[in-house]
């Protein structure tokens, strides 16, 4: 009997343990395009007031881009075609509207694929459900901007250019995830301009830093003044006497940022080229570094003439956000 108890035991955890290795099966990697958002949603809720909130949240304008751009591609999938290749999805947002459905907005993980984000918004009704969305909108938005970010700095964590790292860190004092398909373009005392080139592309960087001396330092008006200044001193155009410069008609679009536990400004704006026809998108942010008493910036820009600037912008705004001082 106590022989037969035992093997009864044996068995039972053998079973309890063979569900738990069939629970951590293998995700597959999620799929879809950058930027781009599955919308699980009614036929009846994405044409009313739900369908118009969701658009004005996720596919408003992407900040200061020569030709507007949506923030997010948006793909409307009804609940029944949500199945199949769909349930891997990079961005899924669901809504789920019920006469007893409490309010709430709740972002999970990886639920079907790696590298997955699920935000699920639940509401009584779709008037509710509106009203949830544009009041969270910051929050709904910040799910997927971050996650688009993560898989970024994610990739160029396995490609590193590490002697190009090394580099910059030796010059300038910190730290900056820069991919093996970057390369220096301009060498200077304090500053350096680093930039991935394609027959059709560039995306480039720079970082410089100079003394701080006052809260001065930090209106966009000097900031816009000595960024002038450097890219006309070591940021040529294709022809004789031309030079980058930031342009002047178009306000920037200006916040302050908590950048990895450091007071800083960003600043997006469009830029062109003095005496060429050239131009784009740009994005800084300048730092304090309060140990060292000094002001980095990290500045990134774009030039792709035949596509659209967003996701390009994006690829450089996860390397600049990445950038940490070292220890003095």
């Amino acid at each position: 009997m106590a022989l037969f108890l035992r093997i009864c035991l044996l068995l039972c955890l053998f079973t309890v343990i063979s569900c738990d290795s069939g629970n951590n099966r293998t995700l597959p990697t999620s799929t879809g395009k950058a930027g781009e958002i599955i919308v699980v949603i009614a036929q009846n809720h994405w044409e009313s007031k739900l369908g118009d909130a969701i658009r004005k949240v996720l596919a408003q304008p992407y900040p200061a881009l020569p030709q507007e751009e949506p923030l997010f591609n948006i793909v409307h999938v009804k609940k029944a075609g949500f199945k199949g290749i769909l349930t891997y999805h990079r961005n899924i947002l669901f809504l789920e509207i019920g006469n007893s459905t409490p309010e709430s907005m709740i972002m999970k993980k990886d639920i079907w694929a790696r590298g997955q984000v699920a935000v699920t918004v639940s509401a009584r009704n779709g008037a509710s459900a509106a009203k949830l969305i544009l009041s969270k909108s910051p929050r709904l938005i910040s799910h997927f901007v971050d996650a688009e970010r993560h898989r970024l700095m994610k990739g160029y964590s396995r490609i590193k250019n590490k002697k190009l790292i090394d580099e910059i860190e030796k010059k300038l004092q910190v730290r900056l995830s820069v991919a093996k398909d970057y390369n220096i373009a301009t060498r200077a005392k304090r500053f350096m301009w680093i930039r991935k080139e394609t027959s059709e592309t560039s995306q480039g960087v720079f970082i410089y830093d100079y003394p701080y001396l006052d809260k001065q330092a930090f209106s966009v008006e000097n900031i816009m003044h000595i960024r002038d200044s450097v890219t006309q001193a070591y940021v040529p155009g294709s022809r004789k006497g031309s030079f980058m410069k930031i342009v002047k008609e178009y306000p920037p679009v200006v916040k302050e940022v908590d950048f990895n536990n450091n007071y800083a400004l960003e600043v997006r704006g469009l830029w062109e080229v003095e005496g060429d026809f050239m131009g784009g998108p740009y994005l800084s942010y300048t730092i304090l570094d309060v140990e060292r008493q000094r002001v980095v910036c990290v500045e990134a820009y774009v030039y792709c003439p035949k596509f659209n600037k967003r996701n390009y912008l994006r690829q450089l705004e996860a390397i600049l956000l990445t950038l940490k001082f070292t220890e003095k």
